[in-house]
């Protein structure tokens, strides 16, 4: 009777291990199938037509962009870029009016799932107003960058010398596109990585936005830190 009941036990254990291994073996090929989907999407999504600036607005490396009226004041966001491949905006966190910036300082920020994405600042100056529609409808950061996704206000104190290193009109256009470049090689990378270490999403799951949103948290930082600038996070 025990020695039945140790087989029993014992291909019990053998059923539950295979079970487990047939569900692993599932959830990788998932995630496989998504990541060369996702791939397809950052071709599509990021085409150079659908992220690029309108003419006349200043772009920074960092992923920003800013306009200038003719007393001089700049308004700033995000570019088209950004919001696209990270997908989800949960909230936006604007800067204080009065607060004094210098260029590459952190300026705003947008969150996904309690982590933080930096966007520094373009030109040294004070901002003087906010854009607190986007702090009630963060989706319009990525849903109208360029009008009324704009984040704030600045009153720029070394202008003439911060032009010099912003992009505007064709320059624009060609870094764009090596940006696209650049990001594919990041997320067929990270993409890979994230699969090794046995990343996976929840069977059925779907890529509902932007491919960072599949990535993990040490993906979301080092995007930051290479596509906008933020050199702070290096830190941390």
């Amino acid at each position: 009777m025990v020695a039945v009941f140790v087989v029993a036990t014992f291909i019990t254990f053998i059923l539950i291990d295979g079970a487990l291994q047939w569900s692993k073996a599932r959830k990788q090929k998932l995630l496989q199938a998504q990541v060369r989907e996702a791939g397809t999407g950052v071709q599509l999504a990021l085409a150079p037509e659908t992220v690029a600036a309108p003419t006349g607005l200043f772009l920074d490396p960092g992923h920003t962009w800013l306009s200038l009226d003719a007393s001089g004041r700049s308004k700033i966001g995000a570019d088209a870029f950004a919001p696209v491949v990270m997908g989800r905006i949960d909230s936006v966190e604007l800067p204080e009016a009065g607060k004094t910036v210098t260029r590459g300082e952190r300026l705003f920020a947008v969150s996904q799932a309690g982590r933080k994405a930096y966007f520094t600042a373009p030109v040294d100056g004070v901002v003087t107003a906010v854009n607190s529609s986007v702090a009630r409808e963060p989706a319009l950061l990525k849903a109208d960058p360029y009008q009324r996704g704009w984040v704030c206000v600045l009153n720029p104190t070394n202008l003439a010398r911060d032009l010099k290193m912003l992009m505007v009109g064709e320059e624009t256009k060609d870094w764009i596109r090596r940006e696209i470049e650049r990001f594919r090689e990041f997320f067929s990378h990270r993409a890979v990585h994230n699969l090794a270490l046995g990343h996976v999403m929840q069977d059925g799951g779907e890529i509902t936005g932007g491919v960072l949103e599949m990535l993990d948290d040490q993906s979301w930082k080092l995007f930051s830190q290479e596509f906008l600038r933020d050199a702070s996070c290096a830190d941390r």
